[in-house]
């Protein structure tokens, strides 16, 4: 069967290391809880992340400014006219004519 301890019951020597174990098994306890909540919340938000296709080694477009409106597109969507760069076909027609 088991036995309880209590204070009372204790010698007066023995009731710091009483303290101190009772201590200790809480810490242990305390950090144990952390260690699962910390690799639970690790584990979900890595499931959460969303995944680059190609893994992450697509390059970075170069990008050029349109000579009408300012704005920059990506040289693969630009329209190039006689050496100037042009968001759209509207932009290339309104700046020549």
């Amino acid at each position: 069967m088991l036995q309880f301890f209590t204070l009372a019951s204790l010698p007066s020597a023995l009731v710091p290391f009483f303290i101190m174990s009772q201590l200790l098994r809480l810490l242990i306890i305390l950090a144990g809880v952390w260690l699962v909540i910390h690799f639970v919340r690790r584990a979900l938000s890595r499931r959460r992340r969303p995944s680059v296709p190609g893994g992450g080694t697509e390059s970075i477009a170069r990008m050029l400014r349109c000579e009408r409106c300012g704005i920059y597109v990506p040289e693969s969507e630009a329209i190039t006219f006689r050496g100037k760069v042009y968001c759209s076909e509207t932009h290339r027609r309104e700046d020549t004519s």
